[in-house]
């Protein structure tokens, strides 16, 4: 395996990509036994995930899995932030999956809430339930969590903003 480095030229000044000899390479470590979640972008639409997931399936290729609200146990009872019910039609989870990689959507469930650019979550797919606990207190630590970690018709899961604004999904597909 090679190295490169973007610096400047010793003569010139002028930054070059350089290759690094051994004794300047960076150490390499192990970190499967640190973090085992897959991580995974999570678009939130304006109830055009159909849409935009069939878009990017042409494009980029792969498998669409969607699940609506009307699908979902309890659904029935399910209601929005501001109050009323979700309509059912509007898509829970949806996902694109093309070899080792996952595009996952949902449709916004309350419009007021949406504003373009502000519409994508990191979403982390934990291995286990003592995986989701430790990620849950440790990224959530400092900022504001919108949905804490509880059981769901589809396993774990939590919903937060962490302490440098960045939104976050756990999810964990278990029970243990």
């Amino acid at each position: 395996m090679e190295f490169w480095r973007w610096q400047p030229r010793p003569r010139s000044g002028t930054p070059a990509w350089t290759r690094l000899d051994s004794q300047s390479r960076p150490q390499l470590h192990d970190t499967r036994s640190v973090l085992t979640a897959k991580l995974s972008p999570y678009l939130r639409l304006d109830g055009t995930t159909r849409e935009a997931l069939a878009f990017y399936q042409s494009v980029l290729g792969g498998d669409v899995q969607v699940t609506t609200i009307g699908e979902m146990p309890g659904a029935s009872e399910m209601e929005l932030p501001g109050g009323g019910k979700a309509p059912p039609d509007k898509v829970m989870h949806a996902t694109l999956t093309k070899d080792d990689w996952v595009l996952m959507a949902s449709d916004m469930m309350d419009p007021s809430s949406f504003t373009k650019g502000d519409t994508y979550s990191v979403c982390l797919t934990c291995e286990s339930k003592a995986e989701i606990e430790t990620l849950f207190g440790k990224l959530s630590a400092g900022g504001n969590v919108f949905m804490p970690l509880e059981q769901m018709p589809f396993g774990w899961f939590t919903s937060f903003t962490d302490k440098f604004g960045v939104d976050w999904m756990l999810q964990f597909g278990g029970t243990e």
